[in-house]
């Protein structure tokens, strides 16, 4: 909260003020509710690998359900949240044992193709990582 209060504090008007006051608390909530997310996707996840693994499997190569190359497929908008966020996400979701796919190839401007249309849909679960820029994604 103190980042977004200097940010609030920031406006070069007085009556803009009460409106950034106001998107900074949607942000946060939108921040909020997006951890929350990512917790319980995380717990239910390690419930799963429990409930389906023997402690000798545990030391075996992960593998994702049947039917499926990857339990989660991360999308987010090149370098907005990769460097910083998604990161954390991904290392905290492998040190779980989750197969996680998270496509570091993929250019700014360039059309999604289809090895990543085919990862999208051996996919479990999809997680968006929204982001300033995350809709100009193509």
């Amino acid at each position: 909260m103190l980042v977004l209060s200097g940010f609030v504090g920031d406006c070069s008007s007085e009556q803009d003020r009460p409106q950034m006051g106001l998107i900074a608390a949607v942000v946060s909530i939108i921040i909020i509710l997006a951890s929350m997310l990512c917790v319980l996707v995380l717990r239910q996840l390690t419930r799963m690998k429990k409930s389906r693994r023997s402690p000798e499997a545990m030391l075996s190569v992960e593998d994702a359900p049947p039917g499926y190359e990857y339990e989660v497929f991360l999308s987010f908008k090149g370098s907005n949240t990769h460097n910083n966020f998604t990161d954390c996400l991904y290392h905290r979701l492998r040190l779980a044992r989750v197969h996680v796919f998270l496509d570091n190839e993929l250019r700014v401007g360039k059309e999604i193709g289809g090895e990543l249309l085919k990862a999208l849909n051996k996919s479990q679960i999809y997680i968006p990582i929204f982001s300033k820029n995350y809709a100009t994604s193509s």
